[in-house]
């Protein structure tokens, strides 16, 4: 992971989730910000990525506004409830929703296909929140190291 300051010389039209910038002579598109943060031409930011210059194709896990000191970032928590569902129906399925497949004649490689998949949900929902709270963490310590204010609420 890369920290990087980069200032939006020009932007250019979002297109859904997506935007494009324009930095220091190079143009970035299908840019995807994490949350739904301010952007503004002029604006400059801390970018957290995953290797120098990648902000596309999801290589921008983050950043640190420099005017206000907000942060944009996933949400661990959405990442960690999205675990915990998947876990609970990954050991509910095979209990719970057995009798409702139990006539057919491969019920116990249905309940534990499903099982399966609702494991395998579970689990990377759980790297997803440990990766956002570790980005989270990142961007909280270069914002304080930096001396860069968080914004206030009133």
């Amino acid at each position: 992971m890369v920290f990087q300051k980069v200032t939006f010389e020009r932007l250019f039209e979002p297109a859904g989730s997506y935007f494009g910038f324009e930095s220091e002579g190079k143009r970035f598109f299908n840019v995807v910000v994490p949350s739904h943060p301010r952007i503004e031409e002029g604006m400059t930011v801390i970018a957290l990525l995953e290797s120098k210059d990648t902000f596309d194709n999801d290589g921008l896990l983050g950043w640190i506004d420099c005017k206000d000191g907000s942060i944009a970032c996933e949400s661990f928590i959405k990442h960690a409830a999205w675990c915990m569902t998947s876990a609970y129906f990954a050991v509910m399925f095979p209990i719970r929703g057995y009798s409702i497949i139990a006539s057919l004649a491969a019920a116990d490689l249905v309940a534990l296909f499903i099982a399966v998949m609702f494991g395998a949900f579970s689990t990377i929902s759980l790297y997803s929140a440990a990766k956002a709270f570790i980005v989270k963490k990142a961007l909280i310590k270069v914002r304080n190291a930096c001396n860069l204010a968080p914004p206030t609420t009133a």
